[in-house]
Order: C-alpha cells, then structure tokens, then sequence
C-alpha cells in the first residue's frame, strides 16, 4: 500500500506541474466529482535524470519538492530553471526522497541506509533522522502543527502518525498519513477489513472515509487550508 518507492534510473517517467482551480465538494460526500478546468500544466525535468522526476510536494511560495530515479532528493523554485534546482541528499544515505516542504522551508522526506528506510525533518540548514520501531519509516508531509507520514511494524503493519503520535482511524488495518493543513486536519489513506484502500480525512477527532466514484482504490496526498484535498 505504500505511496512511494526508490526507482530505478531506466523508467521512462515524468510528472507535470498543474496550476489552475478544481472546485470540489465537502470530502464527508463521496460523490464529489465536478468538472476540472481552467488548468496551464508544464512538465519539470531534473536535469541530473531526464528519465524519471517525480514532483512530491508544493508550498505557497511554490517552491516545489521532488525526486528523481537516481536516488536524489531535491526543491525547485520558480521559475524551475536549472540553477533554480537545489539537490539535497541526508548524509551517507544510499538514496534521498523529498517529500513536503512547508511556508517556514522545512523540509521533509525519507531516505535509504542499508535495508532500511529511515523519515528525515531538514530545518535551519540541520538533518533530524526520524526512526519508527521497525524498518520502514516515511515523513511524507509537514505543515504549521508538524509532520506527519507512516512506519511499519515488525509485522510489516502500515501505522500513520501525525504531529500528535499515532493515528488509529476506526476499523482500518492499516493506514498511511500523507498530508496535513496549517489547521492540522490531515488526509491520508487505508486499508479497510474488506480489503478497499480508501482516502480518509481527519479533523479533530473524527475520521471520514472517502473514495473517488467508481475507483477501485483511493489514496489522498495533500490539503490546503480551505479542506480542499488532492490525490
């Protein structure tokens, strides 16, 4: 169920930069899906690998966070020329995902060492390495309130965590929190007892689950201010 995974170098792939305004509806009502329009996209390319790019995450000065298929973390700032390109990898790790930056430019992500996958916060020019009670430990969103993301226990349980500890959304055996507001609502997925991956919603202390009509999974990555989330 994992969102992210260390690429190899050969994959054609590349992700675009959208900019444009998708007006949806509460995510408490699943069928939310109204039209997308009004969007300018432009493709983004790390010039250290023209074969992969993956865009993770945005701030509100746009500044953007990303990776490529050479284990290379990275954020690019407007106007994403390449000297705008500023390559951040965690000292002496095998391979560095950027995941989320925030308006503060603190930075999150995670990083390989060995067999294991440690989460990392940057801030103020200094590494802190994030380490779950088992090998697999993802920092995949930052925001005002703190951080959030996902470890795995020693029976390979996906558990999400936010700036608050653990998340324990209601019936779900395993969940992944991805993304956080400045108000500290928070969206992620799980997986349900029947087997659905779905996108869940928390703010305060209630839990709603959501899926895109007609998906056969749901994962969401990102919310704004406005609740308005992305996936």
């Amino acid at each position: 169920m994992k969102r992210h995974a260390f690429w190899p170098a050969g994959l054609l792939f590349a992700l675009s930069a959208c900019g444009g305004s998708v007006p949806v509806a509460s995510p408490s009502s699943p069928a939310f899906v109204r039209t997308v329009h009004a969007f300018a996209c432009r493709t983004l390319d790390d010039a250290k690998d023209p074969a992969f790019n993956e865009l993770n995450g945005i701030n509100d000065r746009r500044i953007i966070a990303g990776d490529d298929g050479l284990g290379h973390g990275y954020v690019a700032a407007p106007p994403y020329r390449r000297k705008d390109y500023r390559f951040l990898g965690f000292p002496g790790a095998e391979a560095t995902t950027v995941a989320g930056i925030d308006a503060r430019r603190e930075i999150v992500g995670f990083y390989k060492q060995g067999t294991t996958i440690f989460g990392f916060l940057l801030t103020g020019g200094t590494w802190v390495s994030v380490k779950g009670p088992s090998q697999i430990t993802e920092i995949l969103g930052i925001n005002a309130p703190g951080y959030v993301g996902f470890y795995t226990d020693r029976r390979g349980v996906e558990h999400a965590s936010g700036p608050n500890g653990k998340l324990r959304p209601p019936g779900a055996i395993d969940a992944v929190a991805a993304g956080i507001n400045a108000r500290g609502d928070i969206v992620g997925y799980l997986t349900t007892k029947a087997g659905a991956t779905e996108g869940v919603f928390k703010k305060g202390g209630a839990y709603t689950e959501f899926s895109y009509p007609g998906s056969a999974k749901t994962e969401a990555f990102g919310i704004n201010d406005a609740d308005e989330i992305v996936g």
